[in-house]
């Protein structure tokens, strides 16, 4: 039940009309500067690296062994109803 004189508007004025007001008046912005961390900060990241990599490297080897030990161990027997 439409009168005849609403006007068709184009997808793009649609667009427009239901835009948000901060997006249709944006503005280029500069983007921050970046931010680098002191060698101090950059020495204990690098500290902390080594010391996951050493851990990541233990805990593979315990994996490794105990798959091995895994498969020494006999065949896990199935219960069935008497």
């Amino acid at each position: 039940m439409s009168s005849g004189s609403e006007k068709k508007l184009s997808m793009d004025e649609l667009l427009e009309k239901n835009r948000p007001a901060q997006m249709a008046q944006a503005t280029p912005q500069t983007p921050p500067p970046e931010v680098h961390p002191t060698k101090a900060e950059w020495e204990d990241l690098m500290s902390d690296l080594c010391t996951l990599g050493y851990h990541t490297e233990r805990q593979t080897g315990y994996l490794k062994k105990v798959s091995e030990l895994l498969v020494q161990l006999p065949p896990r027997r199935r219960w069935t109803s008497c």
